[in-house]
């Protein structure tokens, strides 16, 4: 009997796949993941409508983009985690064959996020049926074990931390994620750089490969993430306008090159000083227009105009990196008025300081995404010119002004000296009530430095001698104290010191004092030629100084104590003297492990104006210490005392000698 196969055959075919469909990250998600109650405000099916800015970010996973490096430097409550999980959901429920990593700083945060996120987001989204060994000769193994997820399919990914160098060196990796990468290690044991010791684990998929780093920065120096963002194309999110449509990504506070508006986030405060939330809102550097909280689901759509812009070209192809601050936390998250409260509690606005380190390293880092400079940190060119004063030129002393701007005037001149190989520097400085610090001029006197009784040295001499600066209001000052470096020809700046019972004086800066040190500032100690010299703890005077170079007075309310004048005529190119150090982390050379902070002056760029400025910031101090709690022997410096008596008694400067047709 003849069997019709007919009928099963063509059934058959009919049942044969003549599409396969392929997903992007970002449409599987949405199609498949499931949000409980217990995880977000906002449950049931993932929509990117919440956060539009994370798609384009997670479909950089997609095996069809050429994007092999995806590296984000955020801020706080931007839906951070959804990246991560939506892909490692694509990679197993879709892509299905591919080995995974997800690297954290140790196990057992590895493990807490394996347990109580990634096994969860599989059984809530209706998944877990994928999560099973790839072993099924031993029905005993199941999908979920210590640090290792398996799926139906052969894929699998890894949990552990990067405390073990060894456990970087093993298996082969297509798809990696590394969770927030600034809190590894700089060095494991001697296997070195985690983040670089764990790229060889994607070798052998290298053209193909998809790695993802993601992170709150931390400090400017040696902040990972940071470093990978500016390795990659640098993305900001740009908004439109919802009134004049124009473009730009969001900032703290700017001011616009063109028109000067200042733009970004503006708030009201009560009579009371208290914030007022509702008064919050970002302000268009085009309009000024004010977008409020529940401005945000429209401001950050796609279908308003969002999108993602590169800033930068990236150094190899295939690298993104994205910035994404807290300030695009959707709605239901961090509101723009929590960012504002925390930037208030950092500084102190009325006197434009920071008030706390601490949070306002919270606040850069949570709030902008961006790593933390550390106070002392390069000062830029702009911030010192604002310093220039109209008042006066070099070689002038504006005690007019200087009455009506810092309701004080000069008390006492003093000079510091940079010794160079066949030249001077000195710097001839006026300090008011409040230690407000004058540069007077700024002199460079040419010849050898060998001899102390000849070449640059004799007219030297007659600087500290004879020179007479006279200011606007009829005084004439002489410098009461000098200090000169010895850090250079030693024998010869305590030579030509020597020949002055007093006022004359060498110094030296130091990173350290050492144990005995009877201040931290500064030590007095006696020469090989029986006179009295200091050793000065220059950091903390650049530190001090940086700052005051960083703030901007006013103009309007009177200048803050120990603000810095410069002469309106004084060039950028001495000016700079004070913008080349920085400070960089300090390692061990041994181990490489950080070992704090250090100024820094790469190669040898000029800078004799910055150090001059720092042994006249000691100069004060030394001076006022002498008198007070040397002669005196009281217990601290008295700076009201100092300066009532400075002031009253005139002891530092005279009333000018009226000539007969002559007016003071």
């Amino acid at each position: 009997m003849k069997v019709d196969h007919t009928g099963f055959i063509l059934e058959s075919i009919e049942k044969i796949t003549d599409e396969i469909r392929h997903l992007s990250p970002s449409e599987f998600v949405e199609e498949h993941r499931y949000l409980p109650a217990s995880v977000t405000r906002y449950p049931g099916p993932y929509r990117f409508s919440l956060n539009p800015f994370m798609r384009e970010i997670v479909d950089c996973f997609d095996p069809r983009s050429d994007v092999r490096e995806v590296n984000l430097m955020k801020g706080v409550q931007i839906t951070y985690s959804t990246v991560a999980e939506c892909v490692l959901m694509y990679a197993a429920a879709h892509l299905k064959t591919y080995p995974c990593q997800w690297l954290t700083n140790d196990d057992g945060m590895a493990k807490k996020r394996l347990d109580n996120n990634i096994v969860p987001m599989f059984m809530q989204s209706g998944l877990g049926h994928i999560l099973q060994s790839n072993d099924t000769t031993n029905v005993r193994k199941q999908g979920v074990t210590g640090g290792k997820v398996s799926w139906f399919g052969g894929g699998y990914c890894l949990a552990h931390g990067v405390q073990v160098g060894s456990k970087l060196r093993q298996d082969s990796i297509m798809i990696q994620l590394k969770d927030e990468l600034d809190a590894w290690k700089d060095y494991v044991g001697k296997d070195g750089d985690p983040d670089k010791v764990s790229d060889d684990r994607c070798a052998a998929f290298w053209e193909v490969r998809k790695q993802f780093r993601g992170s709150t920065p931390l400090l400017l120096g040696s902040s990972k993430i940071y470093r990978q963002f500016m390795r990659g194309d640098q993305r900001h999110y740009y908004v439109r306008c919802l009134k004049c449509g124009h473009q730009q990504h969001m900032q703290w506070k700017g001011t616009d090159k063109e028109t000067k508006k200042t733009f970004g986030m503006k708030w009201d405060l009560s009579e009371e000083g208290i914030l007022l939330p509702e008064s919050v809102r970002y302000e268009c550097k085009n309009c000024n227009h004010p977008h409020f909280e529940h401005d945000k689901e429209v401001l950050f759509a796609t279908e308003s105009g969002a999108e993602w812009k590169p800033h930068a070209k990236p150094a190899e192809p295939g690298v993104r990196s994205y910035k994404l601050p807290a300030l695009y936390s959707p709605i239901g998250m961090q509101p723009w008025s929590k960012s504002v409260s925390t930037w208030l509690d950092a500084w102190d606005t009325e006197n434009n300081k920071p008030k706390n380190m601490s949070i306002l390293q919270v606040f850069y880092n949570n709030v902008l995404a961006e790593p933390f400079e550390m106070t002392g940190d390069r000062v830029k060119l702009h911030m010192v010119s604002k310093h220039r004063r109209r008042a006066y030129n070099s070689g002038e002393i504006p005690n007019q002004w200087l009455e009506t701007a810092a309701q004080a005037t000069v008390g006492l001149v003093m000079l510091t000296v940079d010794v160079q190989g066949d030249w001077l520097a000195v710097g001839a400085w006026g300090f008011t009530r409040g230690n407000r610090l004058v540069l007077i001029e700024y002199i460079e006197i040419l010849g050898s430095t060998e001899h102390y009784d000849r070449g640059a040295w004799a007219e030297m001499r007659e600087l500290i001698e004879n020179k007479i600066w006279r200011s606007d209001d009829g005084r004439e000052y002489r410098a009461i104290l000098t200090l000169i470096d010895s850090s250079f020809a030693t024998s010869t700046v305590y030579q030509f010191c020597a020949q002055y019972d007093t006022g004359v004086i060498p110094i030296q800066g130091k990173d350290n004092l050492g144990k005995g040190a009877a201040l931290k500032e500064f030590n007095a100690y006696e020469t090989k030629l029986g006179t009295q010299a200091f050793t000065i703890k220059v950091d903390i005077y650049k530190d001090r100084m940086a700052i005051k170079l960083r703030d901007d007075w006013d103009r309007n309310s009177v200048m803050p104590e120990g603000a810095f004048s410069a002469p309106l005529d004084i060039s950028d190119k001495v000016l700079k003297h004070l913008t080349v150090e920085y400070k960089k982390q300090k390692r061990n050379e041994r181990t490489g492990q950080p070992m704090g902070w250090e100024w820094y002056r790469p190669g040898n760029a000029r800078q004799e104006l910055w150090d001059l400025m720092v042994y006249a910031e000691a100069g004060i101090e030394i001076l006022a210490w002498n008198w007070l709690v040397v002669q005196e022997e009281r217990d601290f410096v008295d700076w009201k005392e100092f300066w009532d008596v400075v002031m009253a008694e005139k002891l530092f400067y005279t009333e000018a000698k009226v000539q007969p047709g002559e007016q003071a």
